[in-house]
C-alpha cells in the first residue's frame, strides 16, 4: 500500500509580494498575504477602523426607505501585532461587494501607506471610472500618503 506523507500547510507568513504597477496603472504597495481564515475575526469597534470614502449611493434598506451611503469605502485598521489591515466595498445601484476589515482575510502591510495603496490597487482591478481612478491617485499621491504616516 502506498501512503504519500501530507504537505504541511503553508506557513502563516506565507508570502510577501510587491503589487502594484500594471502597465503604469497601479499604486506600488508591499504586501503580506496570509491564507484566509474562514472563522477568523473582523473588526467591529468602528473607532478602530479609519474609512476613506468616494461618491453617493441611493439604495433601499429593508424596509424600503431610501439610505445614502458612500460608493466606494477604503478601510484600514491596525492588527496586534503591528501591520496594517485593508478592506474594500463598492456599492451601486445593483447592490455592491465588500468585506469587513480583519486578520480574517489575510491582507496585511507593513505600513498605513502600504496598506492605503493596496486597497487603492483592489478598488482599481474592479475597472472604475475615471473620477473613482482619480480619486484613488489622489490618495496615494506622495503628500497625501506623509499626511498618513
Amino acid at each position: 500500500m502506498n501512503h504519500e506523507q501530507a504537505q504541511p500547510p503553508e506557513a502563516p507568513e506565507a508570502r510577501a509580494r510587491l503589487s502594484g504597477a500594471v502597465g503604469g496603472m497601479m499604486h506600488p504597495a508591499q504586501t503580506i498575504i496570509r491564507p484566509v481564515d474562514p472563522y477568523g475575526p473582523v473588526i467591529q469597534d468602528d473607532d478602530q477602523v479609519e474609512f476613506l470614502e468616494f461618491g453617493k449611493t441611493t439604495l433601499f434598506d429593508d424596509q424600503r426607505k431610501r439610505v445614502s451611503i458612500p460608493s466606494i469605502q477604503i478601510l484600514i485598521a491596525q492588527h496586534t501585532d503591528g501591520l496594517w489591515m485593508w478592506s474594500t466595498r463598492v456599492y451601486g445601484l445593483m447592490g455592491g461587494r465588500g468585506y469587513r476589515v480583519g486578520p480574517k482575510w489575510g491582507n496585511f502591510a507593513p505600513t498605513h501607506q502600504d496598506a492605503i495603496a493596496a486597497a487603492c490597487n483592489e478598488i482599481e482591478e474592479m475597472r472604475p471610472g475615471q473620477d473613482v481612478i482619480d480619486w484613488l491617485d489622489s490618495l496615494c499621491a506622495p503628500e497625501q500618503l506623509e499626511l498618513f504616516a
